[in-house]
């Protein structure tokens, strides 16, 4: 299974679940796996009048999600938009993740020391101190671990929380590192290992002294057919594989630890996006 494919499932989801097709987006091109111009258009409209502090998070927002991307749709209006399917699992609250009060959408988390745009966290719980990355159909990318030599000090200077047994022969010099180093094969690429690295030194500056947890969010739709079914199978066992040896690996292991923060990550299984519930929520981590 490839990335349109898994969009195309989300797609007659929608279809089959409304009885109507709400799609083909006309920006220059026609985008047929996008929410069409009114149908997004009516989705923003009732976010400003029903959720205003969301909408003005989205909207002021660093990734530009709710805009546009010049001939392209805005990144909310595709059926695989992760920054939707955020918006409608968490808009209500995340009691299903444990947590209580508002739910903070593109919570900005800088790195003490690093220039440029901050890592940013789709959604934060603040009582509990609960930070949620989500992630749709960007299991199918392929993620490079490479970081800018800014982050040098940071993963392998002497203060650093990671424990890596690899080290950069050029300080100044932009790095990749190696995917063994987490205990990853050359083939898994479904996680944003890079993303992950700078989203847990997020946490650590923003955390302070207290006790945090980081929530990966995936969605996994209802199959129509068993081909389908099987497929998504091994979609998501391969995805719990990978999570399970990144999360346990030594450089991950170490700073989790030593910066008292929690992995965590889970599966809503429904036939389109919806509010996250305990009924609609499967466990891939721990």
């Amino acid at each position: 299974m490839d990335k349109s494919v898994f969009d195309e499932i989300l797609r007659e989801n929608v279809k089959d679940a409304l009885g109507l097709d709400l799609f083909g987006y006309l920006c220059g091109n026609l985008y047929p796996n996008h929410y069409n111009n009114c149908s997004f258009a009516n989705f923003t409209l009732q976010m400003m009048n029903n959720y205003p502090k969301h909408y003005e998070k989205y909207n002021l927002g660093k990734g530009s999600e709710l805009k546009p991307q010049g001939t392209k749709p805005p990144k909310m209006a595709s059926v695989a938009s992760s920054s939707r399917f955020c918006y409608l699992a968490l808009r209500n609250g995340a009691m299903a993740l444990g947590g209580s009060g508002d739910v903070d959408f593109e919570h900005s988390c800088p790195v003490f020391g690093i220039r440029g745009t901050p890592p940013q966290m789709d959604a934060y719980i603040k009582n509990e101190n609960i930070f949620v990355e989500v992630k749709c159909h960007e299991i199918f990318d392929f993620h490079k671990i490479k970081l800018s030599s800014q982050y040098y000090d940071l993963l392998f200077g002497d203060s650093s929380d990671f424990d890596f047994h690899y080290k950069p022969a050029d300080a100044k010099k932009e790095f990749e590192i190696p995917r063994s180093e987490f205990g990853l094969k050359k083939d898994q690429t479904m996680v944003d290992v890079k993303q992950l690295i700078c989203h847990l030194l997020g946490i650590k500056f923003h955390k302070k002294d207290v006790p945090a947890t980081l929530v990966y969010l995936f969605f996994r739709p209802k199959a129509q057919t068993e081909k389908q079914r099987k497929e998504l199978d091994d979609v998501f066992n391969d995805l719990k594989t990978e999570l399970e040896t990144i999360f346990k690996s030594v450089p991950i292991k170490s700073f989790v630890t030593k910066n008292d923060i929690k992995l965590s990550a889970i599966v809503q299984y429904s036939e389109v996006m919806s509010p996250l519930t305990v009924e609609n929520m499967i466990q891939l981590f721990p």
